[in-house]
């Protein structure tokens, strides 16, 4: 099942938003997708699933941009992302998330 939250849509909302071709997402399962905008500035986080392996990409900008060009997948792992939950941190928006991200990653593990 793949959760949208915020400003993103669906898949091809997520590409347009971040400015890249809908090919990028071929064969990807979006498991996470959050983008907010409060006040003048945006922040993203989009966890995916592709050939088995899981991905992360961040962005944020202010008032002037939006997340165009900061498409840049890394490889990631549930371990990662959990400690980052339960112990540090998502990021300064996606930390209201944490709870949705985590119940998002334990249906991913099943």
């Amino acid at each position: 099942m793949e959760n949208y939250f915020d400003c993103f849509e669906d898949k091809e909302d997520l590409a347009r938003q971040f400015n890249i071709d809908l090919k990028e997402l071929d064969g990807a399962t979006i498991i996470f997708a959050l983008y907010e905008q409060p006040s003048y500035e945006g922040y993203a986080l989009v966890l995916f699933e592709r050939d088995g392996k899981l991905y992360e990409v961040n962005g944020s900008h202010c008032s002037c941009y939006g997340l165009e060009g900061q498409w840049s997948p890394e490889e990631t792992s549930v371990e990662e992302l959990m400690h980052r939950i339960e112990r540090g941190n998502l990021g300064y928006y996606t930390n209201e998330y944490s709870k949705t991200v985590k119940q998002a990653l334990e249906s991913y593990k099943k």
